[in-house]
């Protein structure tokens, strides 16, 4: 209508075949046949101004996870905008900026807002899953996660993330931490090259997340704190990853957290000859 269309000029464009009716007042032009994204954009501009692909249907379009539901989920500033065959409404009236995105062209809920949005409906491996995916893609961003957990009490998933997100990251802070700071002060002081930090790299197949890690060297670096490498499943994970480093070429050694403090030269040498320093 804005662009001067008549009711009369729609109703004769569809039964022409150049305009296809997705949902009320939401047409596709040309063909009927819409893609995967086309149709997450009609349930999308169906739900009206503000309306967001969210929960499971968002998840799948950032490629947080590969199934996507059959159903389109919507989160919607309203209570008027709910109600489309194959589209379910969430309300949701305390969405801040922070919490919108556009991903390909689609409104969508930001990645820490996906990912509490899943929660409640997701096993921890799952969520465990997409949080996985998230950094591997590079989207996900801890401060935001924690900021959300922080003014979401109450919600429902609140409790799940935040147990997920303090599994995938134990002891960490929304900076890095004192460890890690120490590590790259020492490899300027020592004219070492720095590294990357919690970065995750493709080991035989396997994505696996390290501490420290120089790409152009081939050279990982793993630090074991006591608090948290000291279950079985920590040692059985931190011995795999050995191996797989092992086998892709990697020169890696481990560090205990106490090596930083007590013996210094003994890092210093091992960095030096793993870098060819």
């Amino acid at each position: 209508m804005e662009l001067g269309f008549a009711a009369s000029t729609v109703r004769t464009r569809v039964a022409s075949g150049r305009l296809h009716r997705v949902y009320a007042g939401v047409f596709a032009v040309g063909r009927s046949d819409l893609s995967v994204a086309g149709r997450r954009l009609a349930a999308v501009l169906a739900c009206g101004p503000g309306a967001l692909l969210s929960h499971l249907s968002a998840a799948a379009h950032r490629g947080l996870r590969d199934a996507a539901p059959a159903t389109i989920h919507v989160t919607v500033p309203h209570a008027r905008d709910r109600g489309h065959a194959g589209v379910r409404a969430h309300l949701a009236t305390t969405l801040r900026e922070r919490d919108r995105d556009v991903v390909d062209g689609i409104p969508c809920t930001s990645v820490a807002r996906t990912l509490l949005d899943v929660a409640s409906a997701s096993t921890p491996r799952e969520l465990e899953r997409m949080l996985e995916r998230a950094e591997i893609l590079e989207v996900y961003d801890h401060r935001a996660v924690v900021a959300l957990i922080r003014r979401s009490r109450g919600m429902r998933g609140v409790a799940r993330l935040r147990a997920a997100v303090l599994d995938a990251h134990p002891g960490e802070t929304i900076t890095a931490s004192g460890l890690e700071e120490r590590m790259l002060r020492l490899c300027r002081r020592w004219g070492l090259p720095v590294p990357s930090v919690n970065e995750w790299i493709l080991l035989s197949g396997e994505w696996v997340k390290v501490d420290f890690h120089w790409r152009e060297q081939r050279v990982v670096v793993e630090t074991d704190g006591y608090r948290y490498h000291r279950t079985r499943a920590a040692f059985r994970r931190d011995r795999r990853r050995d191996r797989l480093l092992e086998v892709e070429g990697y020169g890696h050694a481990r560090f205990a957290d106490e090596d930083f403090d007590a013996d210094l030269p003994h890092v210093r040498s091992v960095l030096e000859r793993l870098l060819g320093a």
